[in-house]
């Protein structure tokens, strides 16, 4: 990305979104930017999802999570994630979206191309 204004630019809002899968062989783990999923942990609390600082100019973050209003065990589920950005006058950015799948051998995986 990059700015070609003669302004800076502040709380530039990316939206992306990875697959998720609806078969329960098949995972699909963000790697990058390295959010987590809320989880609720062994005293049954939900755990909740944290804003990641991607160096100077970039958090991460799932969509809804800057939402009042957004049921907490939901943040994640859809895989829906936003990136805020600033950026300096005449500055460029690079982000970097990753994600793996995990299957058993053999899984015909529709809509994933290699």
């Amino acid at each position: 990305m990059t700015n070609t204004k003669s302004s800076s630019i502040s709380g530039l809002k990316i939206h992306e979104q990875v697959p998720v899968s609806e078969d329960s062989t098949i995972t699909v783990k963000l790697t990058n930017p390295p959010l987590l999923v809320p989880e609720v942990n062994k005293r049954g609390v939900l755990q909740t999802a944290e804003t990641v600082n991607i160096g100077s100019q970039v958090q991460a973050q799932w969509e809804g999570m800057d939402d009042p209003d957004m049921d907490p065990s939901l943040v994640g589920k859809e895989g829906k994630l936003n990136w805020v950005c600033s950026l300096p006058a005449q500055g460029k950015l690079n982000l970097t979206l990753a994600w793996e799948v995990v299957c058993p051998y053999g899984t015909n995986i529709v809509g994933l191309e290699e």
